[in-house]
């Protein structure tokens, strides 16, 4: 009917609504998509502690399409869980809309995805999804995100609300926002010229473990600068993907900084401060 308007869907239960790539049926990305949609997503989400209801963006509309249905369930879905794998164009024009909303998204991705820059600093649960033990820490993390999410102090922090927040900040004719606006400024053109890393200009010609101590010590030093961790997790995803290295997660302890890869985690003590 002309001018209908959709409204939220109504439904029992929380929904949950998965975008990324789905291939075609028999593709590698098809088959990716599948296993992780079961043995990961649905597998966590729809258990009892959180009973929520697992949707695909190919229940809605073709898979090769971006339709109102599909827009509609990424606003007033509860939650979105995106998979970044393969840096599909269609996943990240959806990603956009969802961050639009300040609404809880999740991302994740295929072990060895190298994110864009402007998606490095959120953090995302790479998963192995040939590898048993990849699995079962990827459906841990997955549930411990979808805990936070239920706290009641949780806010949702991506590239637009941060950027929203910051011209709300350079708006306000209060002194106090205005001195912060200047401060932050200050320190971000600091960090940026802080420290700047020494690069290969041909990775693969120098051994992986040569390049893992390089990424280390540029953490150490980074660390030892006091820069933000924000700055320091662009700058060692900026180094890691210059350098060919498949960093997945980047944790910051109390008293060190953990670089995990597939096959290993590192740990960077952070010295404490001088007197």
């Amino acid at each position: 009917m002309a001018g209908h308007k959709q409204s939220k869907p109504v439904s029992a239960q929380p929904m949950c609504f998965v975008v990324g790539p789905i291939g075609k049926d028999g593709t590698e990305e098809r088959k990716h998509s599948d296993l992780l949609l079961h043995a990961v997503i649905k597998e966590v989400l729809e258990a009892e502690e959180f009973g929520y209801v697992v949707k695909r963006a190919d229940e809605d509309a073709d898979p090769g399409m971006i339709g109102d249905r599909v827009v509609t369930d990424i606003i007033h879905a509860d939650l979105v869980v995106a998979d970044l794998t393969g840096l599909n164009p269609n996943a990240f024009y959806e990603l956009g809309i969802r961050h639009s909303t300040e609404k809880p998204t999740i991302h994740m991705a295929k072990s060895g995805t190298l994110l864009p820059f402007d998606n490095v600093s959120h953090r995302t649960i790479f998963v192995d999804l040939t590898a048993w033990d990849s699995i079962k820490h990827a459906r841990e993390r997955l549930a411990a995100s979808a805990r936070a999410i239920k706290e009641p102090n949780y806010r949702v922090s991506n590239p637009i609300t941060q950027a929203n927040a910051s011209f709300k900040m350079r708006e306000s004719e209060d002194p106090r926002d205005q001195v912060i606006t200047a401060l932050q400024d200050r320190v971000l053109a600091l960090e940026g010229t802080a420290i700047q890393p020494t690069y290969s200009s041909n990775p693969a010609s120098q051994p992986r473990n040569s390049r893992i101590q390089g990424l280390i010590d540029y953490a150490q030093k980074l660390s030892d600068q006091r820069v933000g961790q924000r700055v320091i997790e662009v700058s060692l995803r900026a180094f890691a993907k210059k350098n060919d290295l498949p960093l997945e997660t980047i944790t910051f302890k109390s008293d060190a900084i953990e670089l995990e890869f597939p096959d290993r985690v590192y740990e960077v003590a952070i010295r404490s401060s001088r007197a």
